[in-house]
């Protein structure tokens, strides 16, 4: 009986439970009355909701009291929706056009994302800031289409190279950067000071920055503080840095049997006895100091480097005054002895408004970089790469040893002396704002900006002695006494500016204009001083060494830049689009008649999706396509600030005076001057598509152009009997074309929301003209040849003895089987001479990297966030160099392990590696096509796990927002080059190294 009382009690339960629901369902739909897929359906401050289905219909049941529903759908306008009965409810959302509407910053102003017509790729701070780069070049890596970033060194501190479509030029190809409109570096801003990124990839874009913009123009603004209550941030990422794979070599008994090889191969004797090799570890376990077997990657690279990133930011907001205010550390240590990295940036920035019609701008930025390394850097790396393990790091007693002759490269680069730097940057921008009639409006702006730099360099002598006695010294490296170097660099520059900004609407056509002024002054001072004789190393002052030996030198220059410039923007009803840039541009590089020179451009884009008839097709897709044409120039033509001037050395000259010897002060001219010096010019043409679908889920942008460029500097040959030597002229012409491709996926389900960014490029530039000159190296510019391609020997495999009884063509006559087998391909007559000389260079397979792509794939899920970033080349070519692969190199370098058991010998005739030999090992490891090798690579560049603290737990303690986030950068190398050499660097510099860093962001 109690359990059928139960059961009745419990239906009832459920009956009151169920009357205090409602049910309602519906339908989602857009403007265009066609279903909604995959929309959100949220009961408004709950975590309850569910999707639209294909048809873009729901249901959801409503508890007592919850009577508001929020709809939303990734491309449309969020929606409210009250439910008042159960009746079936339609929802239509309204598309979001507000990115559409969002304005990027351009030049020397902004403009709506539906109104661009030139190449102009925008990058959030945001996405450069989740990077946790050291600098911000390294963070544009694989980030935007058309931009190629590299790395020559994992030193800390190392900058990357950025290149904006390709190559412009035989000199520089750097583009401009300018922070906030003013000239600068785009390592001088930190990273987390960035509100956007815009890149100007072409004419049209870049046209208004004229004679600096030829190689694109990189814009970055900087946060400033908006309206509203006060904020405070602060964040700090601390870990360690570990070492990738690095280039192994043989141990010291096979090093010493390939050492006895080499000598028989080369007729020689042995120099270490069967015996001795068999018997050196058990000797080297008695006695290590006189039998060494030194890894000397594990002696020099240290295990794990720590690194540590600090920033605090404010920002003060009110209808009159708007302040931002940051401080950022960061501190690297290195996986290489004697090497750090620190640097400090200071940044405030102001807006205050005096009135509706008067505002004004005042920032300062600081910036402080700390560097030390060996006193000379590259040699530290090369010594470990070419230094045998038979030759000991340290003595047992801890002391540094010899190693072999005094070369240690451990006792160099922490017993040899260092470089330290200390690079400053000071920078202020004061600007004002008058709007004197609607829509007209008034600026002005000056910039001045201090860098004041020093280098101190000091060489000391190391002295190693005996192991039996510490007293008596057996080797000194370094020179025989220490030297100081101290270099002080001293740049003043100041830019003013001065804008006139006017719109205006009449019915469907839009007009904006702009009109401006602006002048660039830079004025560079160096000094250099240096003394030897330091007999107290630790007192490394200037006045300390001898006075005896000292040195002085020094260098002044001072230019600038005078432009004028304008800009002309036409739009009809949304979908036709004219716009026209010029600038004309004066520089003192260059002689007064040649100073001035005029860039025009001209960009048109059709907006297809507004059309009727395209509506029918295309729907809420979007659709646009865009074409410009325009002359850049470049005035960076030359290191010398006035390259049209004859230069005269100055010097002392003999002369016999009525029997007396007479020395005079001279001055001898040593180059011709050429006064008709001016730009290289770049003609841009290119051609671009934007496209939008799936409800803006899916973005495409696709773009392809040419770029020649004309009147580069090349020196001419001129007749010897002159007696001068040539200048360079503005005679060379190349040629670039390429193509982008930027893939863009964003979407949520429920509330699951994720993104897949993707981009591809390549580019080609081909030598047009040289007027008949041509530089051969291993990289050679050549007429109708890509640019820098390899230059070298084409290979036929090793040498036979068949080969040698025929008497094909050698290098010298002394090779043997098994040394590399060259085709004689021409001669000093332009035919085959039976002989293998530097005539027979051919070019071969191109320097430069094709298919550079990058990408992005992230995701939140309510407090977790999650973001991967991927970079790499589909098509590279490397050299593989002596440094890489050579056995011996020097005469006593190590042995690489990947020679060992592949080098050619009459058993194996197939080998990979020639014959053992030091006397032909230039023949055989000089640069032909048997050295290329592979290197294209794909790279996991960043990975960022994070977690955001519920609200309701942080509340109690004054905080908004908590989060706690993973890190890792240059976590994942893939590529098929040769195994411990990254394709990206350089041989013989510091590898790249993967980051682990933790980190909290906390917002007050």
């Amino acid at each position: 009986m109690n359990k059928i009382k139960l059961l009745f009690l419990t239906l009832f339960i459920c009956q009151i439970g169920f009357s205090q629901q409602t049910s309602v369902s519906g339908a989602v739909l857009d403007q265009n009355k066609l279903p909604i897929a995959g929309a959100s359906v949220l009961v408004k401050g709950t975590n309850k909701g569910t999707m639209t289905d294909f048809d873009g219909k729901f249901s959801i049941n409503l508890a007592q009291g919850e009577r508001i529903i929020e709809i939303s759908s990734l491309g449309f306008v969020k929606q409210e929706f009250k439910v008042t009965s159960n009746a079936e409810i339609k929802v239509t959302l309204k598309e979001d056009v507000s990115k559409l509407n969002e304005v990027v910053v351009v030049g020397y102003g902004t403009q709506k994302v539906k109104d661009i017509t030139g190449s102009v790729a925008v990058l959030d701070g945001s996405a450069i800031e989740s990077k946790k780069t050291v600098q911000v070049s390294t963070a544009l890596q694989g980030s935007i289409p058309g931009v190629s970033v590299s790395r020559s060194s994992g030193r800390p501190g190392s900058s990357a190279t950025i290149l904006i479509r390709g190559i412009t030029s035989l000199g520089d190809s750097s583009p401009l950067v300018l922070i906030d409109g003013v000239p600068g570096g785009i390592d001088d801003v930190n990273a987390d000071d960035i509100q956007s990124m815009s890149v100007l990839k072409d004419a049209a874009a870049a046209a208004i920055y004229g004679s600096r913009a030829a190689a694109g123009v990189i814009l970055i603004t900087t946060k400033r503080a908006k309206d509203g209550k006060a904020t405070l941030s602060y964040s700090v990422d601390s870990g360690f840095q570990i070492i990738g794979k690095l280039p192994q070599f043989a141990d010291a008994k096979t090093y010493m049997s390939y050492y006895n090889q080499m000598r028989i191969n080369d007729g020689q004797t042995p120099t270490y006895t069967q015996d001795y090799i068999d018997n050196y570890y058990a000797n080297n376990a008695l006695n290590p100091d006189a039998y060494p077997n030194t890894n000397w990657n594990k002696s020099f690279f240290n295990e794990s480097a720590l690194q540590t990133r600090h920033n605090l930011s404010m920002s003060v907001g009110s209808e009159k005054l708007k302040s931002n205010a940051s401080v950022n550390w960061i501190e690297q240590a290195s996986l290489t002895p004697n090497n750090n990295y620190k640097r400090l940036n200071l940044r405030l920035n102001n807006n205050y408004s005096f009135s509706d019609k008067v505002s004004a701008i005042f920032d300062v930025n600081y910036k402080r970089s700390m560097k030390r390394s060996p006193s000379q850097s590259t040699d530290d790396i090369l010594g470990v790469y070419r230094i045998a393990p038979i030759w000991d790091d340290y003595y047992q007693d801890g002391r540094y040893a010899p190693g072999r002759n005094g070369e240690n490269p451990l006792g160099f680069a922490n017993e040899g002396g260092n470089l330290d730097g200390v690079y400053n940057v000071l920078g202020a921008r004061m600007g004002l704002e008058f709007e004197p009639i609607k829509r007209l409006k008034l600026r002005a702006i000056i910039a001045p900006t201090l860098g004041f730099d020093r280098e101190t360099n000091f060489r000391k002598v190391i002295e190693y002695t005996d192991v039996s006695d510490p007293t008596q010294v057996i080797f000194r490296a370094g020179g025989t006494v220490n030297t100081l170097r101290e270099k002080s660099v001293n740049d003043e520059t100041l830019n003013i500016q001065a804008t006139a900004n006017y719109d205006f609407t009449f019915k469907e056509n839009k007009f904006e204009f702009l009109a401006g002024f602006e002048d660039n002054r830079e004025r560079t001072e160096e000094l250099i001083l240096g003394r030897d004789g330091y007999l107290f190393p630790d007192y490394t002052l200037i006045n300390s060494g001898s006075q005896a030996i000292q040195t002085t030198s020094g260098s002044a220059s001072e230019t600038a830049l005078r432009s004028y410039f304008g800009r002309i923007a036409y739009n009809f009803k949304d979908k036709y689009h004219l716009q026209v840039n010029g600038r004309y541009d004066g520089s003192s590089r260059f002689a007064a008649d040649y100073r001035w020179g005029f860039f025009p451009s001209i960009a048109a884009g059709w907006t297809v999706s507004e059309e009727p008839f395209a509506k029918k097709i295309l729907g809420d897709n979007y659709l646009k396509i865009r074409g410009s044409w325009g002359k850049l120039g470049n005035q960076k033509i030359s290191y010398n600030s006035y390259p049209y001037v004859s230069s005269v050395t100055l010097g002392n000259s003999l002369f016999y005076d009525n029997g007396v010897i007479k020395s005079l002060a001279t001055g001898d001219v040593r180059t011709l001057n050429i006064e008709d010096l001016s730009w290289e010019t770049t003609e841009s043409y290119n051609l671009g598509i934007d496209l939008k679908l799936f409800r803006d889920r899916l973005g495409i942008t696709g773009e392809a152009y040419k770029k020649n460029t004309y009147d580069l500097l090349r020196s001419i040959p001129i007749l010897s009997y002159i007696g001068l030597s040539p200048s360079p002229q503005n005679v060379a012409e190349i040629e670039t074309y390429g193509w982008e491709l930027g893939l863009r996926w964003r979407d949520k389900v429920g509330e699951f929301k994720y993104h897949i960014d993707a981009n591809v490029s390549d580019s080609k530039t081909k030598v047009v003209d040289l007027k008949g000159t041509k530089s051969l190296g291993d990289k050679a510019l050549l007429e109708g040849q890509e640019y820098e391609v390899y230059y070298g020997y084409k290979s036929l495999g090793f040498l036979t003895q068949n080969d040698l009884d025929n008497k094909v063509a050698l290098v010298n006559g002394t090779e043997r089987p098994g040394d590399m087998r060259y085709e004689d391909i021409s001669g000093p007559m332009g035919v085959p001479d039976g002989k293998i000389t530097g005539d027979d260079r051919v070019p071969l397979k191109s320097s430069t990297p094709h298919y550079v792509y990058g990408g992005n794939i992230g995701f939140d899920y309510k407090n977790f966030d999650f973001n991967a970033s991927f970079q790499g080349v589909g098509k590279q070519t490397r050299y593989y160099s002596s440094f890489m692969v050579r056995p011996f190199l020097y005469s006593t370098g190590n042995v690489p392990l990947d020679v060992v058991g592949n080098t050619w010998t009459p058993e194996n005739p197939n080998a990979k590696y020639p014959r053992l030999t030091d006397k032909n090992g230039e023949i055989n490891y000089r640069l032909s096509d048997y050295w290329l090798r592979t290197a294209s690579y794909f790279r996991i560049s960043n990975i960022t796990i994070g977690y955001t603290l519920p609200k309701e737990v942080i509340k109690s303690i004054g905080l908004s927002s908590i989060r706690i986030y993973a890190t890792g950068t240059d976590v994942l190398l893939l590529t098929k080059f040769p195994k411990g050499f990254d394709p990206e660097i350089n041989v013989v510099e510091s590898p790249i190294s993967s980051t682990y860093l933790l980190g909290l962001d906390v917002k007050f």
